[in-house]
């Protein structure tokens, strides 16, 4: 070999691992800014999704009543499993990521389950993005990061990817947004490895929430209408049973069976012309509302809308898009016909994001139409600005109390804003502690995604429903005697929790916290007064399904205590 050919060799090395890792210093910035965002107790999502994972780590089962802190251990289910509507989709992904965590760390780093938990977010934001694209791609477009980007950091979008971990939504968002690439570029569905992935992001999505029964109906449509496969057909069945039966059975290891809200759901819904008015419009455009704190979001469901009629020009198929626009129109409403002001508790907007592919793409045919550069420029700085005013303002108030940003949307002083700066000074002073765990993290993870970016999101798919399978009969089989033993253990608690038998017992908490915020938040005392109504009715549907009572609660029943539950102490 030559010395010319040898320096070219070893140029062309140099050159391909420059090009490798030169974009993981910007990667590494933002793992850390991240990790800033999200350390405390506030990263995950009530700590439920973390629970769970916990437990399967440590008990091999799904019942978190172990696992909660004392203060949520007061209401326990007949099959004495602490009573959750969250689903078991993210465990397996929380799982494998706090191993990793483990091995590579032990148990030295400051927080765990965080630095998997925003590997995870970073995973599901980039195939959401990835998938969103490949759809503009097919129709023509180009140019779509920026907008992406200013919708992503002027909504909650942004807030429920690096703020608040966890959430169910922004797990959903690379599913869907795989699905919808599938049925709008209408590629073929034929080899085992596509009809795998795409079974298994249909199947989860139905057992992740109840809005994702649509997608999960248009994936069905799609597969048996217009795939016509008859191995794809026969592997979608397979999958959506194997996950239905994950799903049933957790329902009855946790409940003893598959348990709804029941005639709860007349406590909070209003389907009344005046409600969803007062709703959509002060809910909406007041201070601290859905619109007036996501502005980017109207003009995505209004463009959202203009793409589904150009599809419909183009002659898509038009069950299809009847169930895109009944999706999108779900996604709005999902609190439209609750009773009270306020579209979402506390920080509005979280719900809109499970139709986020939509909105992403409707945002981007809004941002191309504004041809002025000046107005662009106007215009982002705008809608960041809002937003961030916002969720300032948000982060701030909270601090204060669980309820305080019902009554209070502005902070009031400097001394409720400097909380968050000593918060955000704390976090970074934790986080530069921490750096070398952040940064050696951080490269394993860039490793991965730079190695097997092509098959990564696959095999996600493929592990998560192995995993749901494995949890799913581990949980079942070990549940009930480790939960007879931890018991056994605590007599003196099982003496003291109050036991239900029916769903409407079950999401107490998470109804009266609802309720409760609404009532916090309206001045109006008629509408002040139907809710107490509702509540009082509430409150007696429970008196009949319960099978096991204390006194305090009894109390609480008696003389309709609203603020009892998760946040009692909060008054």
């Amino acid at each position: 070999m030559s010395m010319k050919l040898l320096r070219s060799d070893i140029f062309n090395i140099a050159r391909n691992t420059w090009d490798f890792f030169k974009s993981y210093p910007l990667f590494l910035a933002i793992f850390y800014v991240c990790t800033i965002t999200s350390f405390g107790g506030s990263f995950f999502e009530d700590g439920l999704y973390i629970a769970k994972a916990k437990s399967i780590i440590q008990d091999f089962d799904y019942n978190v009543i172990n696992q909660v802190d004392s203060t949520f251990q007061w209401l326990v289910t007949k099959e004495y499993f602490h009573p959750t509507q969250h689903t078991e989709v993210q465990t397996p992904a929380l799982v494998i990521l706090r191993y990793l965590e483990k091995i590579l760390f032990n148990t030295s780093f400051e927080e765990e389950f965080l630095l998997g938990s925003l590997a995870l977010s970073l995973f599901c934001l980039y195939y959401g993005f990835l998938y969103c694209g490949r759809i503009l791609k097919h129709f023509g477009e180009e140019n779509f990061s920026y907008s992406f980007a200013l919708f992503f950091s002027s909504t909650v979008f942004m807030y429920f990817s690096i703020f608040y971990l966890n959430v169910s939504e922004i797990f959903s968002f690379p599913l869907t947004a795989y699905l919808l690439s599938i049925v709008l570029l209408k590629k073929k569905v034929v080899t085992v490895g596509e009809a795998l992935c795409f079974s298994i992001c249909s199947a989860v999505l139905l057992i992740s929430k109840s809005i994702y029964f649509l997608p999960f109906i248009l994936s069905t449509y799609y597969i048996l209408f217009k795939n016509k496969e008859n191995k794809t057909t026969a592997i979608f069945i397979m999958v959506t049973a194997l996950m239905s039966v994950t799903y049933y059975i957790n329902m009855l290891d946790q409940f003893g069976g598959v348990e709804l809200l029941g005639g709860a759901a007349e406590t909070f819904l209003d389907f009344s012309f005046s409600n969803f008015f007062r709703t959509f419009i002060f809910g909406g455009f007041s201070l601290g509302g859905l619109f007036s704190s996501n502005p980017s979001y109207l003009p995505a469901l209004v463009f959202a809308l203009v793409f589904i009629y150009k599809l419909y020009k183009k002659n898509y198929d038009r069950f299809i898009l009847l169930l895109l626009l009944l999706w999108l129109a779900a996604g709005f409403s999902q609190t439209v016909f609750i009773i009270g002001d306020v579209v979402n508790d506390q920080f509005p907007g979280r719900l809109i994001l499970t139709v986020l592919p939509l909105l992403l793409i409707g945002f981007y045919y809004f941002y191309k139409g504004i041809t002025n550069r000046w107005i662009k420029v106007l215009l982002s700085i705008s809608f960041i600005g809002i937003h961030l005013f916002s969720l300032i303002n948000y982060l701030a108030i909270s601090k204060i109390g669980h309820y305080q940003y019902a009554t209070q949307r502005v902070v009031r002083s400097y001394l409720e804003f400097e909380r968050i700066i000593d918060s955000a000074l704390f976090n970074i002073e934790i986080a530069n502690y921490n750096f070398s765990y952040i940064a050696i993290w951080s490269f394993i993870i860039f490793l991965l995604f730079k190695i097997s970016k092509k098959k990564l999101f696959f095999s996600f798919n493929i592990g998560t429903a192995s995993l749901l399978l494995l949890f799913c009969f581990l949980s079942y089989s070990k549940s009930e005697i480790n939960t007879t033993e931890y018991f056994e253990r605590n007599k003196g608690l099982k003496e003291s929790v109050v036991i239900g038998n029916s769903g409407e017992v079950y999401f107490y908490n998470y109804i009266n916290d609802s309720l409760e915020f609404r009532m916090r938040e309206t001045d109006d005392t008629t509408l002040r007064s139907e809710i107490i109504v509702r509540r009082k009715k509430y409150y007696d549907i429970i008196k009949k399904n319960l099978l096991k009572s204390t006194p305090e609660f009894d109390d609480i029943l008696d003389n309709y205590i609203f603020y009892y539950g998760y946040y009692k102490e909060d008054k």
